[in-house]
């Protein structure tokens, strides 16, 4: 049950306050011919082979490694309806902004190193690859997104701690903000690393979340296969 719960709160990586915010558009850092209105429509670019997942739109590539828990957008769904009502708590702030966010997120992929449903282990590793629509936000760049996100999580009410400055990686080519955050949950340390950009008016975000350094290790190589073309 810990667990499960765990993975259910980890379903909600970021969560922005881009419904608050619409002093200026975003600034569009990567062109494209393919029009596209709301992060959702970019679901529609993406497919799934075995464990190998491309998005057309974001020129995207990632392999997942053989044997792990890949979820399907309907299981996505169930997961954040679950997790909105463990992160929301009696601030309005917070409790708009993951509304806001339903409407603006779209996940692309998820994929937990075990079963969700037969895991016996006490933390199950994910990899989460997330879109967000900016329209109407101030934010320009992904450390703009990772700043906002880190405010909101700040008054979600849960143990978050941010120990790290903000930092920069490259991800398949693509120059990512980086953010590092620790959540002590249910007598346990977990760690969160953030990597955002901004591409058009979207925020691509890649979330992994780990206890330890051989769960780093297998999500780091996850990582390693990302390619933007």
């Amino acid at each position: 049950m810990k667990n499960k719960l765990l993975l259910v709160l980890l379903t909600i990586p970021l969560l922005t306050f881009t419904a608050c915010d619409s002093d200026k558009k975003v600034e569009e850092v990567t062109k494209t011919d393919i029009q596209i209105e709301k992060a959702a429509d970019i679901m529609a670019f993406g497919n799934l082979e075995g464990s190998f997942y491309s998005n057309e739109y974001l020129g995207l590539s990632v392999t997942i490694p053989e044997g792990w828990d890949i979820q399907s957008e309907t299981e996505n769904t169930e997961l954040l309806e679950k997790g909105k009502d463990l992160v929301a708590n009696e601030d309005k702030t917070v409790q708009s902004a993951i509304e806001a966010s339903a409407e603006t997120t779209a996940y692309l992929i998820t994929a937990f190193k075990y079963d969700i449903n037969n895991s016996k282990e006490d933390f199950n590793p994910s990899f989460t690859v997330v879109a967000e629509d900016l329209t109407g936000s101030s934010i320009e760049a992904g450390l703009d997104y990772l700043k906002a996100t880190q405010s909101l999580l700040i008054q979600s009410g849960l143990d978050y701690k941010f120990e790290k400055d903000f930092d920069a990686k490259k991800i398949g080519g693509k120059a990512f903000a980086t953010m590092e955050s620790n959540l002590n949950y249910a007598n346990l340390d977990v760690k969160q690393r953030y990597h955002s950009m901004v591409v058009d008016h979207f925020a691509i975000s890649i979330i992994i979340s780990y206890t330890g350094d051989e769960q780093l290790d297998d999500l780091l190589k996850v990582i390693d296969t990302v390619d933007f073309k």
